[in-house]
């Protein structure tokens, strides 16, 4: 779920974010997202901790410290894609920012998501 307004160049995730890919191969396929982490949020949360699963397979646990842009990428196994149906990729974040205002458990600020060759 990416919650914020449509003309914004990006969206929060909420804290177990799913994002769906319709991919045209398999073959030597890297994940990779830009986002942003912001100061303040950090400042709440500490070092963002996250799980990322491609298909229902843990692709890998992270920590997040450094506030700004970041990009992250991973390789994911081929046999864990397919062109069959949609690909998912959910993004569990454990420690995410709760927003005073409603209570919003916030993850990152996405700006893009990607499988690349």
């Amino acid at each position: 779920m990416l919650v914020g307004d449509p003309k914004a160049d990006g969206y929060w995730t909420l804290d177990d974010s799913e994002l769906q890919f319709q991919l045209s191969s398999v073959q030597h396929h890297v994940f990779r997202e830009h986002y942003y982490l912001p100061l303040d949020t950090l400042k709440v949360t500490g070092p963002l901790l996250v799980d990322f699963y491609v298909n229902g397979h843990l692709l890998d646990q992270t920590r997040f410290a450094k506030d700004g842009e970041v990009v992250y990428q991973h390789d994911v196994p081929a046999g864990w894609l397919n062109t069959g149906s949609l690909t998912m990729v959910r993004m569990r974040v454990h420690n995410p920012y709760i927003a005073p205002r409603d209570g919003a458990k916030l993850g990152v600020l996405l700006r893009s998501a990607v499988f690349a060759p």
